[in-house]
């Protein structure tokens, strides 16, 4: 079995079964579906990811769960796995359990019977929900920090911030509403994109303490503190606005508060898909959107405070680096290099969080103001140069799992996960190192293939069976003592190769090992040609990564049996006669009379001692 096998699932089945343990101790998704695209098996980890019990999704279409707009991926994905090609990290959102959409990575492998035909897919689904949700925040951010430079109206910027956080950010709906200083102490929306003003139209919201003040726009004006929705269907208050945005089609918010001077302005209220898409490093990007914005307005209504708001939005930078560094993985941004005809020839770093410092060994100063191929002169030749400048012309992302790249700054034959995405005219890169990941799954590979050696050439019989009862690995030695082939009984039940009477007793048995009892036993065990051997079985239950699979040991004691046998049919007969000893018949007469006294009968006994006797003959 290949490394690849190992990792994601191998495409054949017998290997699918005894892998999956290893699988379902991982924090992604795999699942498998038939060539109908009907999910045939999936981890229970799908619970933990989108909300789905595994009962509840097995059997129907894995189409029904993918987003609409992301189903030309899904046909991409069919038709390339069904050719027989493989197909790596293509985004998709799937449905959660609760009516929501989280978006993971996607990759396909073919699912081949015995013959090599293409029989379904192995799908594993990577979680790249909160990764999805900061690079979107990020890209928008970025895109809005752009608009406030070219501002030149107030209302102009604001609308033109909706508009960027629709376009750039792909979400639902964004508005900005001013908070007024009336008697209502009313919010009167000012800008808005993502269609019409749908659930703002004939609205009455207020920053005040009346109901019409319950909303998140309205608590984040009076306690001047972001306020986000995780899930609108599931938001206690605000009745009032609840169920237009529920029909509008959306299911998260972030009411960001924003500031002039000081002075609380009005707030900017962002609405996504999907639930939860407003969490952690994500709204601290918000947050700095709607401080940037509040500079925006400031410089637009006081020149003279510029410097001031200059100084303010360091300050945010500052807070945001903070963040950046916070974080374990390696963080960058990068601005694009371009010659006198436009052409991108490079990238230049212009920020580094602390663990992006440390991976390139290099202070703050060293890195920043470098360009790329300068820190890393092999990367056009051995690395992701060329996808890195497509995502700056083009804005595809680059998204590389397990990419190995031997580091020049470290000397090092490397691997990484990586995500870039496009940032104005630059990008934004982070990493992971995953080589010791990569160097404990092949540590697993080799215990697994050591483990098999052993099974495989021990004299003793090995197999696993399922819950069922039904063998799902048998050890090649069950050929040279028992005559069978491990092919023959994979997906059989185990009683159908243990004497008729006496599977009742290794039905009993089986239940009993499930209660973490050791069982040790002895059958007859059934050979092809009808033949029985007596074997002496030793089966226990053992844990792997949280779910419970039986294994029994054999042992051929046939010639063990027949000695015994013959010793106790030596000992209850008379060597010369072959009748019943005295030990045998004394026993018996024992019984005889403890019966007939339960009964309250009679009993005689009638002894002949023979020894000795004489034949005669009368004339």
């Amino acid at each position: 079995m290949n490394e690849d096998a190992v990792q994601i699932g191998s495409p054949d089945a017998a290997a699918w079964q005894r892998y999956r343990l290893i699988a379902d101790n991982s924090s992604d998704v795999v699942y498998q579906t038939a060539k109908d695209g009907r999910i045939a098996w999936i981890q229970p980890t799908v619970t933990a990811l989108l909300g789905w019990k595994p009962e509840d999704v097995r059997g129907i279409p894995a189409r029904t769960l993918v987003h609409p707009d992301d189903l030309d991926n899904v046909n991409r994905l069919r038709v390339t796995v069904y050719d027989g090609a493989e197909l790596d990290d293509v985004p998709c959102r799937f449905r959660t359990a609760s009516g929501g959409y989280r978006t993971c990575m996607v990759r396909a492998r073919p699912l081949r019977d015995e013959s090599g035909e293409v029989v379904g897919a192995v799908m594993t689904l990577k979680d790249a929900h909160e990764q999805a949700a900061i690079l979107r925040a990020l890209t928008t951010l970025s895109q809005g920090t752009a608009v406030l430079v070219r501002a030149k109206e107030e209302r102009a910027l604001l609308q033109h911030m909706c508009d960027t956080i629709i376009e750039a950010g792909k979400y639902r709906f964004a508005w900005y509403g001013r908070r007024l200083d009336d008697v209502g102490k009313s919010i009167v929306p000012v800008a808005q994109a993502g269609g019409d003003w749908g659930p703002l139209r004939d609205a009455d919201i207020s920053w005040g303490g009346s109901s019409d003040g319950l909303g998140p726009s309205g608590r984040a004006l009076r306690t001047g503190t972001t306020e986000v929705v995780a899930d609108i269907e599931n938001e206690p208050s605000g009745v009032p606005w609840r169920a237009p945005f529920i029909r509008y089609g959306t299911r998260s918010s972030v009411a960001l508060p924003v500031r002039v001077q000081d002075e609380i302005d009005g707030v900017l209220v962002v609405y996504a898909e999907e639930p939860e898409a407003f969490d952690g490093l994500a709204v601290g990007l918000m947050e700095d959107l709607a401080a940037d914005l509040g500079f925006g307005l400031a410089r637009l209504r006081d020149v003279d405070a510029l410097d001031q708001s200059r100084h303010e939005a360091e300050v945010q930078r500052e807070q945001m680096r903070a963040t950046l560094d916070s974080q374990l993985d390696p963080f960058v941004l990068f601005t694009a290099l371009r010659d006198g005809d436009g052409h991108l020839y490079d990238l230049q770093f212009v920020e580094a969080n602390q663990a992006a410092l440390d991976a390139n060994l290099a202070t703050r100063d060293e890195l920043l103001g470098r360009t790329f191929l300068e820190q890393y002169p092999g990367l056009m030749e051995h690395g992701p140069m060329a996808q890195y400048l497509n995502c700056v012309e083009t804005g595809e992302p680059v998204i590389l799992d397990d990419y190995f790249y031997p580091n020049e700054v470290l000397g090092e034959r490397q691997r990484y996960d990586i995500r870039a995405v496009r940032t104005g005219d630059g990008m934004a890169l982070t990493w992971r190192d995953v080589t010791p990941r990569y160097r404990a799954m092949q540590a697993i590979s080799a215990s697994e293939r050591r483990y098999r050696v052993l099974a495989e050439n021990a004299s003793d019989v090995v197999w696993e069976i399922d819950d069922e009862g039904n063998f799902v690995w048998v050890s090649e030695s069950v050929t040279r003592v028992l005559g069978w082939i491990p092919d023959q009984l994979l997906g059989r039940s185990s009683l159908d190769i243990i004497h008729a009477d006496e599977r009742a007793r290794a039905a009993a048995n089986r239940d009993r090992v499930l209660t973490g009892e050791v069982v040790e036993d002895e059958f007859r065990m059934l050979r092809p040609d009808g033949s029985t051997r007596w074997m002496a079985l030793r089966a226990h239950a053992v844990t792997m990564n949280g779910e419970v699979t039986r294994i029994a040991a054999l042992r051929d004691i046939q010639d063990e049996v027949l000695q015994r046998d013959e010793l106790a049919r030596v000992l209850r007969h008379d060597p010369l006669t072959g009748l019943a000893n005295r030990g045998v018949v004394l026993q018996r007469i024992t019984r005889q009379l403890e019966e007939t006294q339960e009964v309250g009968g009679a009993a005689c006994v009638l002894c002949i001692d023979v020894d000795g006797l004489v034949g005669s003959t009368r004339r």
